[in-house]
């Protein structure tokens, strides 16, 4: 893992280091880098499959600067830069029942993190590249949060909060890349990709997301880390859009399921997931578009002893200025 890590966050400290005089040259300097758009995220079970239970919750808050968008990716490294907030609440099939020692079922883990992603265009392809600070445990406060949001609209007692995983701190490193294969006039797009990551999760990752519709055409469009949905953090290309996608990563070390407590990682995991894109201009002042998304993402199993898969819902709302 060690090797992997060094790996991506050496590539990401050329691209960011190489960056400066880049921007300066061909984006017009740092005094035109504006706040582009911001989305908020979150996905549940309980509207997917409606139980509680593994990936129960997840909420992201990304915010995008840059130079003003023009539709299309910067051919520059860090010309726009993603900053991205997340949190994720992942807990046993049952949250009333402390889990006891063994491996047949997975420990609560809340998951806060906050890192920077930049997205541009390299002779066709399109790259992401970022790196975030992720704490895992009970320093998080997730568990505390969650409890409440129990307590006060309504659930079960989480006892499972008592045998969380322990405390830790996770630096992560993700790149991502891949190509749009546009037809009809652009409403009917194809896009390939692979992605690697190391840090809280190590895996290796290919895919297919297919998109049809003019919603999302000429937007910025990134991807939340548990769904595997592209979501929108620019808009660009008014109306409706149906997505539907679909990949499959080899997970080599997770730090959610440690071995050393004797879990077995499942040899591949799954996802497949569709969603709606909704996206419109904004009569309002200092706004300029707006998007709503709506999805589902089935989970296969992650790790040996888990009874099934599972089913999750998404939404959500990105604004521009």
């Amino acid at each position: 893992m060690r090797v992997c890590v060094r790996a991506i966050l050496g590539f990401a400290v050329i691209l960011f280091g190489g960056a400066g005089p880049s921007l300066a040259e061909n984006d017009g300097g740092w005094d035109d880098y504006v706040p582009l758009g911001v989305t908020f995220f979150t996905s549940n079970d309980f509207l997917g499959d409606r139980d509680d239970r593994w990936r129960t919750g997840g909420f992201s808050f990304s915010a995008a600067w840059g130079p003003e968008w023009r539709g299309k990716l910067p051919e520059t490294p860090f010309a726009l830069t993603e900053f991205r907030l997340r949190a994720d609440t992942i807990t046993p099939e049952d949250v009333t029942v402390p889990v006891p020692p063994g491996v047949s079922d997975r420990r609560y883990a809340g998951v806060l993190g906050a890192g920077a992603h930049t997205h541009f265009e390299l002779g066709g392809w399109e790259v992401s590249a970022g790196v975030d600070m992720i704490w895992t445990g009970e320093q998080t406060n997730l568990g505390a949060i969650h409890n409440f949001l129990h307590d006060t609209l309504g659930g079960a007692e989480l006892n499972t909060r008592a045998s969380q995983i322990p405390d830790g701190f996770h630096p992560t490193a993700v790149l991502e890349v891949g190509r749009t294969f546009a037809f009809a006039d652009g409403n009917a797009r194809l896009r390939p990709f692979a992605e690697v990551q190391a840090g809280l999760e190590t895996f290796a990752r290919v895919g297919a997301d297919f998109t049809l519709g003019p919603a999302g055409r000429e937007a910025l469009l990134v991807r939340d880390n548990g769904t595997g949905h592209r979501y929108t953090v620019v808009p660009g290309g008014s109306g409706v859009a149906f997505t539907v996608g679909g990949d499959i990563a080899r997970v080599t070390e997770s730090d959610l399921l440690p071995s050393n407590l004797g879990y077995r990682l499942t040899p591949t995991r799954q996802r497949a997931r569709v969603g709606l894109i909704f996206q419109e201009d904004l009569p309002i002042p200092y706004f300029r578009d707006a998007a709503l998304f709506l999805g589902w993402t089935w989970h296969s199993k992650e790790f040996e002893t888990q009874r099934e898969g599972q089913l999750t819902s998404s939404i959500g709302f990105t604004y521009s200025f």
